[in-house]
């Protein structure tokens, strides 16, 4: 019994030694050729894997980098845009909202266009008061020029239904050719702001006798 327990605690010590001893063992690094490397060759190896550490890194830093930007780039072009669309909808109230006041001052210019129609009246009137009304009017116009108002309609111009409503068809003489197709007289001046109409100019046209498809 006693050999048996002695035999197995010589199994256990050396079992321990064994484990001990491995736990010592030292692998050497070899080259490609299998042969054990030179401390030059080691530290080289050392110094080519911290290099590659770092370049995988830096590629890692590099990669965010990048995808930090374009999320930036993505962002300050939505805000630009943002910025755009705010400032068309903002020019879009401005505009509408100056031509609908434009629209609601105009029975005030037609009537001093009616005042003034009347040259005789107009300049039997007080003169300061004409002259009053003549420079708060003129700033009124300069006003409107400054919003982009064009206020058009004179005779002599040539007709143009998208412009122009044609109240009155004058039938003209053979003598009269040159007034074809033009304005002879002006009822109610016309206002646009841009391409827009605000208000098509009421005139009467010039027609040869002939010509029955004016319109």
């Amino acid at each position: 019994m006693k050999d048996k327990k002695d035999k197995n605690d010589s199994e256990i010590e050396e079992k321990e030694i064994t484990e001990e001893e491995a736990n010592d063992v030292v692998f050497e690094e070899l080259d490609e050729d299998g042969e054990e490397m030179t401390g030059r060759q080691k530290k080289k190896n050392e110094k080519d894997k911290l290099k590659e550490k770092f370049e995988d890194k830096i590629k890692r830093l590099e990669k965010e980098r990048d995808e930090y930007l374009r999320g930036w780039q993505r962002a300050q072009a939505d805000y630009k845009n943002r910025e755009k669309e705010l400032e068309d909808y903002r020019k879009g109230i401005v505009k509408f909202a100056n031509e609908n006041l434009v629209k609601e001052m105009l029975p005030v210019f037609d009537g001093y266009d009616a005042a003034r129609s009347n040259k005789k009246q107009w300049e039997d009137v007080n003169p300061d008061w004409r002259i009053g009304v003549e420079y708060l009017f003129s700033q009124f116009l300069d006003i409107l020029a400054d919003a982009g108002v064009v206020i058009y309609g004179k005779e002599g111009d040539v007709y143009d239904p998208s412009l122009h409503e044609a109240i009155e068809l004058i039938e003209l003489s053979p003598e009269e050719k040159a007034k074809d197709h033009k304005i002879v007289s002006v009822l109610q001046k016309g206002y646009k702001m841009g391409d827009k109409i605000l208000r098509a100019a009421k005139v009467k046209v010039g027609k040869l006798k002939e010509n029955d498809n004016l319109l």
